[in-house]
């Protein structure tokens, strides 16, 4: 950019982010299969989210993906001890409003879902059996009434009841 195209700089940091994220992922079908999912879910998390847990719960084959998907998010996002989280709240926010992100926009529920099912399943299976849980079932177990009470569903809130009621919760 340069000052005699002063209409082309960014408009406040909502501008910034938009133009990172027109620039880094210009496919729009590879963004919504591949990226969207991963931010969904990092958002969700209730703390910095192990790059383990994204390898799993989306099925990435290898470190491949996980390296790849990393580096793609640049500084907006800060991975320290292979846990990724957004370098602010300004970029979650960002993230999550439709009408500023526009075709970039994470769904926030979406991500929750995906942590909630996998601490469900984890419950449900820990009930009928003593099952040796993986890193991310624990991990989603160990957050599954932050996500159940963040989804704010009907199947959320049953749920919720469901698992508070259990006498070794």
């Amino acid at each position: 950019l340069t000052l005699d195209r002063l209409d082309q700089f960014p408009q406040g940091l909502g501008g910034v982010y938009a133009q990172y994220f027109h620039r880094q992922f210009p496919d729009l079908d590879f963004f919504s299969n591949r990226i969207r999912p991963a931010l969904a879910l990092i958002l969700a998390a209730k703390d910095p989210l192990p790059t383990s847990i994204l390898k799993e719960l989306l099925r990435w084959q290898g470190d491949y993906e996980v390296t790849r998907f990393s580096a793609s998010l640049g500084s907006l996002f800060t991975a320290i001890k292979d846990c990724l989280q957004p370098f602010h709240k300004s970029i979650r926010d960002w993230l999550q409003d439709s009408g500023r992100a526009g075709d970039y926009c994470v769904s926030l529920n979406e991500g929750l879902r995906l942590m909630a099912d996998c601490g469900w399943a984890a419950f449900q299976r820990r009930q009928s059996e003593n099952p040796q849980l993986s890193v991310t079932e624990t991990r989603c177990l160990y957050e599954l009434h932050y996500h159940l009470l963040q989804c704010r569903e009907d199947e959320a809130a049953r749920r919720l009841r469901e698992y508070l009621s259990d006498v070794d919760v």
